[in-house]
């Protein structure tokens, strides 16, 4: 397990839990954000909490590899 933490410029501050046997849904078409860059993805690109929620209906967040464990599937991770 772990967290992080991060506040932006904009003041919008994400607090992210990594538990390494989470299940995640099947993957889609959606774009995919690596569950380890997941806080940072919104912390560069939005400003407040009510776009950080209209954006992530629109991702699937994925699992990466993490401190050697192999998670399928990786993710593609794109700014947008």
């Amino acid at each position: 397990a772990a967290v992080s933490d991060g506040l932006n410029e904009k003041g919008l501050s994400v607090n992210l839990l990594y538990l390494h046997d989470t299940k995640y849904e099947p993957r889609d078409k959606r774009l995919g954000v690596s569950n380890m860059l997941w806080a940072q993805w919104l912390l560069d690109n939005f400003s407040n909490v009510a776009e950080a929620i209209e954006a992530t209906k629109n991702i699937q967040i994925v699992s990466s590899r993490a401190g050697g464990r192999d998670s399928r599937p990786t993710a593609r991770c794109t700014k947008i």
